[in-house]
């Protein structure tokens, strides 16, 4: 099916706008998929923050190439029938999702990806959905920097609650000296 002139106008003007918008892009393999499957793909994807777009290669590198302003890292990955899967936000959260889409349907692959203008491949690609969410490392990092105030007050606290030990060993001990003392007399 031929598409018009309009509409490759269109897709590039709407793949540009999507490119520039997109904190990640990933370009995934769907050939194999059946169409009920595509479908049920796209919405995991769309659940995770993402958007899965089937694409027609040159027209979509047209649009790399001008919003990027020189050929971009990602367009190596774009052979054959591809698509986008476009991220706004959270680009490891979708990463994520696509991975446990890929565990699911084996015809679905990750050709390679681009995170906040790194171009990965697909290699690297399976080890940053390996890492931990973007909340759980800030929560590591936070938890690292209370650790030290945690322990200072710790030993605050001991080295208080010595002193109020010693002070009252120090006046019992007082108490049966002046006790020994009136006794003595």
């Amino acid at each position: 099916m031929a598409v018009t002139k309009e509409k490759k106008s269109e897709l590039l003007k709407g793949w540009k706008e999507k490119v520039s918008a997109s904190e990640a892009m990933f370009v995934v393999s769907y050939q194999g998929l059946k169409a009920e499957e595509l479908g049920q793909v796209r919405r995991e994807v769309r659940e995770a923050g993402g958007e899965l777009q089937v694409i027609k290669n040159r027209l979509f590198k047209m649009a790399l190439e001008n919003e990027m302003g020189e050929p971009s890292g990602l367009a190596e990955f774009i052979e054959g029938p591809a698509g986008v899967v476009f991220a706004r936000e959270d680009g490891l959260n979708v990463l994520k999702k696509l991975s446990t889409i890929k565990n699911e349907f084996p015809a679905f692959q990750i050709r390679g990806g681009m995170v906040e203008g790194t171009v990965f491949a697909a290699d690297k690609v399976g080890y940053l959905a390996s890492l931990p969410s973007k909340d759980v490392m800030l929560g590591r990092v936070l938890g690292g920097m209370q650790a030290p105030i945690f322990n200072l007050e710790y030993l605050l606290k001991s080295i208080l609650s010595s002193f109020v030990i010693l002070i009252s060993n120090w006046k019992d001990r007082k108490r049966e000296e002046e006790g020994n003392d009136q006794k003595g007399e």
